[in-house]
């Protein structure tokens, strides 16, 4: 390609890794990009806020501190919704329950979730929630997230969320402050996002070596993954509406990458890849996601699902005070569960059993097939399926359940345990688009 952007068809070639693969952002070229309003100025950087500099606003007046630097907890109506302009099909939108997280169930779960801020301060809870937020709020300023600025007159801040997660325990609530990834601007915000997951293959691998060496399987989880390295890039986060901010700073600027920038994911890879290489174990050439280490004396491998490290070596406990030197983690012991499956070893007969029996049940139960009755075989001999009619997918529809959701989760359990339901998997992906 040539400066004035027209492209020649040619043999031989010679490129220039320098603009490869996109040319530079010149300075005005997402000058489009670029809004801010009069009120913002450059100034200064000031300091974070303490532990104590945010408090919870009740609903009397008197109540609001004046003088108090930090945030207070407030009231706000709901931001109205984006248009989002899509061509969708609407008989796949169905009014069915999200379900986030469906390998792990909690038991006896009866509260649910709010969706906004306002929500969860008109619940007899709410308290509980104000005391989750403080807790956010203070881990993010102990590890130095973000610092609070004036924004930057080339710079146009992303917006955020909040996520709420109660886990069925009213004293155990959780929320997740997060960044709005889809306000992003590639060549502004971020540029390469890819980060590996790993193979389910290299997981049954790495089990199948701890059970021909009866090695100890342990499960590991960092707490925290995404706010231990630091951004490369410039970016700035508008500060959540229900904080009030008594300081004249408008936005955070973001030291670490905070949960749903787009460059997170990768960010957690690089810093964890480069740790383990300072300790010895290598990724495996055929898979990213999966350390070994082969030193004389300590045979170590380490599967890496995103922050779930699934650890099995001779000499466990070296790798464990290694880790846990860099990184702060949580030692969830010898491995009972991993990804939704139980684990069962027989060091005695080198063996390793996987059970999704829960799974199942859950699964069973979800689509009303709990009294269903055992068959032989997944399918009918000799049966071929045919795309279904309208009548047929009218009537699949009123049903209200979602078809693509209950076939992604017999997916996992064929690709986890369950190989035998290989083919008639492959059979049912073939008519998501109209079922019946």
């Amino acid at each position: 390609m040539l400066e004035n952007g027209k492209i020649i068809k040619i043999h031989d070639v010679l490129f220039d890794e320098h603009i490869f693969p996109r040319p530079p952002v010149k300075e005005n070229e997402h000058k489009d990009l670029i809004q801010y309003s009069n009120d913002y100025s450059v100034s200064e950087i000031e300091s974070p806020p303490k532990n104590d500099d945010f408090s919870f606003m009740n609903d009397s007046p008197a109540n609001i501190p004046t003088t108090k630097p930090g945030w207070d907890f407030t009231l706000t109506s709901n931001q109205a919704p984006k248009h989002v302009s899509a061509e969708i099909n609407e008989s796949n939108i169905l009014s069915s329950k999200r379900q986030a997280h469906t390998a792990v169930h909690s038991i006896n779960s009866n509260s649910k979730n709010p969706a906004s801020w306002k929500e969860a301060m008109s619940l007899p809870e709410k308290l509980l929630w104000v005391e989750a937020l403080k807790n956010k709020l203070n881990n993010l300023i102990s590890r130095g997230v973000f610092i609070e600025t004036n924004l930057s007159k080339r710079s146009k801040p992303v917006g955020n969320s909040v996520q709420f997660d109660s886990n069925g325990k009213l004293t155990k609530n959780k929320i997740q402050v997060c960044a709005q990834g889809f306000s992003q601007k590639h060549g502004v915000h971020y540029n390469d996002t890819f980060s590996p997951t790993g193979k389910f293959s290299s997981l049954l691998c790495l089990l199948a070596v701890a059970a021909h060496k009866s090695l100890e399987i342990h499960h590991m989880d960092a707490v925290a993954a995404f706010l231990n390295p630091k951004l490369k890039e410039e970016i700035y986060m508008k500060i959540p509406s229900f904080l009030l901010v008594h300081s004249s700073c408008k936005v955070w600027k973001l030291i670490k990458p905070l949960y749903g920038l787009k460059q997170s994911s990768r960010y957690w890879y690089l810093e964890l890849t480069n740790f383990f290489k300072s300790i010895k174990p290598f990724p495996s050439k055929a898979e990213p996601c999966l350390f070994i280490s082969n030193d004389v004396g300590w045979e170590c491998f380490v599967h890496i699902n995103v922050d779930d490290m699934t650890v099995t070596s001779n000499k466990i406990e070296k790798f464990k005070s290694l880790i846990m030197e860099r990184f702060e983690m949580e030692d969830l012991g010898p491995a009972n569960f991993v990804l939704g499956i139980k684990l069962t070893q027989n060091k005695a007969t080198k063996e390793i059993f996987l059970l999704q029996t829960s799974y199942i049940k859950d699964l069973l139960h979800e689509y009303d097939m709990s009294e269903c009755k055992l068959v032989v075989t997944p399918m009918v001999a000799n049966s071929k399926l045919l795309a279904a009619n309208d009548n047929d997918h009218q009537q699949f529809l009123s049903l209200n359940k979602n078809y693509c959701q209950a076939i992604g989760k017999i997916s996992y359990l064929q690709v986890a345990t369950r190989d035998d339901l290989a083919f008639v998997t492959s059979q049912l992906l073939q008519f998501l688009e109209k079922p019946g």
